[in-house]
């Protein structure tokens, strides 16, 4: 009966915004295309110059025009960032269950991408999209499994102490669905690509299919890091572990995952501020 409440919660969620559904068009054209079909719109100008400003590249000095920033950084990554602005209006609330505050669950995500960028860069895999908007929407479903979380918290810390298991496990165990399961069939109402639905639904558990990718695999190992030094951690705690076979399979070494906590911790506060300061002056 819960997990036919959770289902109609699902059905309700906000559509995906009108701005992102724009960007994703636009990022499916040729980069050359991208540029000129950026220019065009009036929608995305002022987003494009504010976003190439943003401490994510660090320009050595202001950018003041959406032509001077497409030729500086490429619109590829640019309309990435700004799709992930976008989605500020729906991951900016507190999220009741899991006891985040306001920004809470968006600083979280935030960090998450760019713990995947870092990563990505260290293995020197070349990412797309598809990794940004993993990495910004992988734990969206917490908004809709909140309350049902609230209501049944006790129960849920007892089967993650007797049991063992991780508290998404828990999830799964009480509700017959977690939080990754109810963002993957958000995205699948978003008719989002199957490769970012499929690295949501297992960010928590990359070990649980028999083929495996680099990028269920880099947005299971940024979440746990950001977990780990303590961004976004909610009511649940840290009870979530890194898969060691997700790690092997990427060749990530300890150094390297501890370089890539440390730089995220550094900058996605600020990053965080930066693309919400945009969204709310637009």
């Amino acid at each position: 009966m819960v997990k036919k409440d959770i289902i109609t919660q699902i059905d309700a969620f906000p559509p995906q915004p009108d701005i992102l559904t724009t960007i994703i068009s636009l990022l499916n054209y040729p980069v050359a295309d991208q540029k000129s079909a950026v220019i065009k719109s009036v929608e995305l100008k002022s987003i494009i110059v504010e976003i190439s400003n943003s401490c994510f590249f660090n320009p050595p000095i202001k950018i003041e025009g959406v032509e001077e920033a497409l030729d500086l950084w490429g619109p590829e990554k640019i309309l990435q960032l700004a799709g992930v602005a976008s989605l500020y209006p729906l991951l900016k609330n507190p999220v009741p269950g899991y006891d985040l505050p306001q920004n809470g669950l968006w600083q979280h995500s935030i960090a998450v991408i760019l713990a995947v960028e870092d990563l990505a860069a260290k293995l020197r895999l070349s990412t797309d999209y598809n990794y940004f908007f993993a990495g910004i929407i992988h734990d969206m479903g917490k908004y809709v499994l909140g309350p049902f979380v609230d209501d049944a918290f006790e129960q849920l810390q007892t089967e993650v102490a007797h049991a063992n298991i991780s508290f998404e496990a828990a999830e799964k165990k009480l509700f017959g669905i977690s939080h990754g399961q109810v963002t993957a069939l958000i995205l699948e109402q978003w008719s989002f690509p199957s490769a970012v639905i499929e690295a949501v639904r297992r960010h928590h558990d990359p070990d649980s299919v028999k083929e495996h990718d680099k990028l269920k695999d880099l947005i299971h190992v940024a979440n746990v890091l950001c977990l780990m030094v303590g961004i976004g951690v909610g009511r649940e705690g840290q009870c979530y572990g890194l898969s060691a076979s997700a790690a092997r399979r990427l060749a990530l070494r300890s150094t390297e995952l501890e370089a890539a906590a440390s730089h995220t911790m550094g900058l996605s506060s600020e990053l965080a501020d930066n693309l919400a300061e945009i969204m709310m002056d637009g």
